[in-house]
């Protein structure tokens, strides 16, 4: 037919594929192995800021602006310092292991945020590609140097979980990307329209990426969470801290059928507040439910072992026999929508 637009299977295809198979095949690495599925997507992006930086240095010579030159080289040492973390990074924190490896993300993140926030000022001034190498080069070996020898500051405590300075951090990174919008607000006429509109875009999702990740890398690095069950008159209960599984974007608990939470369940009041890390930690609406999943309590009874390494001898019989006679339940609490508090 005249007019008709054609699209040829070469064109969608590898598109089509590609957003099918990646998430499948990251949820079939998370579920075999949550380390894998970690290390696989900070690999990515160590690939992407590695490729910008040699994008950006390979044109310095043709590029006028060199906001982009200042980005791009900061960015080879985000992605170095975050292949380290990678290295460093041994699953979710146990109660008794604690690595340098969220230090070192924070350390990335910091290179990241001064880079984006300074950038703007290089935009009608000249660098000099080499010495802004040699800057990037010693801040970053300084701030590894930190981390690897325990001067920064901690943001993980064996047997306590995540600490006030990750979360405070966490906001200290958004609010520097922030600022880095303003500075670069300012220098605007030195950019083409639709670029600006995606940098400032860019920095968005990074401030959005930072601040979801408060919760999320608590459910993924924490040793316990504290679950407040619904008591008859509507209040929450007292908070009981437990060991638990982060699978599949719920929280499962073992848990024996006499317990409080069990019973409130079972009496028809499943809402609760989950707290993640510690009691006045990030948390969250969910509805539990008593169920039986022989998979997922299989993936618990295997995480519980690398995750509590010191304790697992002392429960594991508990645990293996209880799912298979009844004396322990399973129960997956599932968020309430968006509502994080």
């Amino acid at each position: 037919m005249k007019g008709r637009v054609s699209f040829p299977p070469e064109r969608w295809v590898p598109p089509v594929l590609t957003i099918l198979v990646i998430p499948a095949a990251l949820l079939f690495a998370y579920r075999w192995n949550p380390a894998l599925s970690h290390n696989l997507t900070e690999t990515f992006s160590v690939i992407v800021a590695c490729g910008v930086f040699m994008l950006t240095w390979n044109a310095r010579k043709i590029i006028d602006n060199h906001y982009f030159i200042f980005l791009g080289v900061a960015y080879l040492f985000v992605g170095v310092i975050d292949y380290l973390h990678a290295l460093s990074f041994g699953g979710a924190f146990t109660t008794e292991v604690h690595t340098n490896s969220i230090e070192l993300w924070f350390a990335a993140r910091f290179v990241q945020s001064f880079a984006l926030f300074f950038a703007p000022f290089f935009v009608s001034r000249k660098t000099r590609p080499w010495l802004v190498l040699s800057g990037f080069a010693t801040a970053s070996a300084a701030l590894v140097a930190l981390a690897w020898t325990g001067a920064f500051p901690d943001y993980y405590l064996p047997g306590r979980g995540l600490t006030s300075t990750k979360h405070v951090s966490d906001h200290l990174v958004a609010g520097i990307q922030v600022l880095s919008i303003g500075t670069l607000w300012r220098v605007r006429r030195h950019f083409d329209r639709e670029v600006f509109q995606r940098l400032v875009l860019s920095i968005l999702f990074s401030i959005a990426a930072e601040l979801s990740a408060d919760l999320q890398k608590g459910l993924q690095e924490s040793p316990y969470v504290y679950i407040q069950s619904t008591r008859k008159g509507g209040a929450l209960g007292k908070a009981a801290e437990i060991w638990f599984l982060y699978a599949n974007g719920a929280v499962y608990v073992g848990t024996k059928p006499d317990s409080w939470r069990a019973k409130r369940i079972k009496w028809g009041r499943p809402q609760a507040r989950l707290a993640v890390g510690k009691q006045d930690g990030p948390s969250f609406k969910a509805s539990g439910a008593i169920v039986k999943e022989p998979e997922t309590e299989k993936l618990m009874l295997e995480t519980y072992a690398k995750k509590y390494p010191g304790a697992w001898s002392k429960y594991e019989t508990s645990f293996r026999d209880g799912f298979k006679d009844g004396s322990r339940v399973l129960i997956k609490y599932t968020p309430e929508g968006d509502n994080r508090q």
